[in-house]
């Protein structure tokens, strides 16, 4: 008597199962597989000089949250040197390659918060959002191609207590970015501009066997970057291990062209190309930037020996 229920119940679970196979479950739905990248826009990187001493990056987020709090919030860095457009660009470049399409980024390097300067958005070519002051931030974003840039008017998107003159990260650019993240359309922010501010840098020249270039920052090793692409740098022929001839404002020394730190002797200075793509001054396990005095935007000569 006890045979009989327990096969029933092995028929009826092998035809469920069957079933199941050749059908779907009514209370089961299985989203199907997308042919395209899943795109996010929950991801709120910022970059900010803002710092960690003071209460501007708690209030920054606390804004973010309480309009969207599904916000994931990522810090890139707040340790810009304070007012530096330039270092805050190339940085925010560095770092949002790195990023998925989607991704939102607040830009709070803000020299001229409260002025005739306009609060932007920047669509770019690969979906990504920028939202920061109209200032050069985004100068290398606009190099890369965008797809539109818009000025933050409208009030529903900025903060609803009081708007300050002097905080614009935590009254427009961070309340513009959860608005965003939480499915605003990026139209209703403000009216489109054709015009945008762009930095002025100084060119790279090549000539003969010599390169002059840029320091464009300086890391906390006291790696000097320069702005020497990979690219540029290999039309001087130089080889791995060779010395090349760097030119300083009051000095001028040999250092070899190698592929990593450790491939010189600890306190020996190096040229490589870093993790940026860039050319790199650097002394292994030191500061080349206080061993040579440099600073950012200082001129610096590579040259091959003949």
């Amino acid at each position: 008597m006890k045979i009989l229920p327990r096969f029933l119940t092995f028929l009826f679970l092998t035809f469920a199962f069957l079933f199941s196979s050749s059908c779907s479950f009514p209370f089961y739905h299985r989203a199907p597989a997308s042919k395209e990248k899943t795109v996010s826009k929950k991801v709120i990187a910022l970059l900010s000089d803002l710092g960690n001493k003071d209460f501007y990056v708690g209030a920054l987020k606390g804004t973010i949250y309480s309009i969207y709090p599904d916000a994931v919030i990522v810090d890139i860095t707040h340790q810009i040197s304070p007012y530096n457009i330039k270092e805050g660009a190339l940085t925010l470049y560095l770092a949002e390659r790195e990023f998925p399409a989607g991704t939102i980024f607040v830009a709070a390097v803000d020299p001229g918060v409260g002025t005739s300067r306009r609060p932007i958005v920047v669509l770019s070519l690969d979906g990504k959002y920028f939202v920061g002051p109209d200032n050069g931030i985004f100068n290398f974003i606009y190099r890369e191609g965008v797809q539109r840039v818009y000025q933050i008017k409208n009030p529903k998107w900025m903060r609803q207590a009081r708007v300050s003159k002097t905080f614009h990260g935590r009254d427009f650019f961070g309340p513009v970015a959860a608005h965003l993240a939480a499915g605003w359309p990026l139209e209703e922010v403000g009216p489109e501009m054709k015009d945008y501010m762009l930095l002025s840098l100084t060119p790279v020249v090549k000539k003969g066997n010599r390169i002059k270039s840029e320091v464009t920052a300086i890391d906390r090793y006291g790696n000097v970057r320069l702005n020497v692409s990979e690219k540029l740098f290999s039309r001087l022929g130089v080889n791995p291990g060779e010395e090349v001839v760097v030119r300083l404002k009051n000095k001028t020394v040999k250092v070899k062209w190698v592929s990593t730190y450790g491939k010189v002797p600890v306190g020996a200075s190096l040229l490589l190309i870093s993790s940026t793509g860039f050319l790199e001054l650097a002394v292994n396990r030191g500061s080349a930037a206080r061993k040579y005095g440099l600073e950012t935007g200082a001129r610096v000569t590579i040259e091959k020996p003949e």
